[in-house]
């Protein structure tokens, strides 16, 4: 696997990722911590996972 290389993430795609992750961990410490906190604190995170897997993809060229 050759995913080491010295390819780096845009420092825009990293905040976005960061952003998402603050968003979810925001939602769960200070949201009303019913169902719907905890459905969109999972939202966040899927969105910060799929940004994260689809630059992935794009820099071992499966995408």
């Amino acid at each position: 696997m050759t995913f080491f290389r010295t390819m780096t993430i845009p420092a825009a795609e990293r905040a976005l990722i960061a952003d998402k992750l603050r968003l979810a961990l925001d939602e769960i410490e200070s949201g009303a911590g019913d169902y719907q906190s905890v459905r969109n604190a999972v939202a966040f995170q899927r969105e910060a996972l799929l940004i994260g897997h689809r630059r992935l993809d794009r820099m071992e060229g499966v995408a």
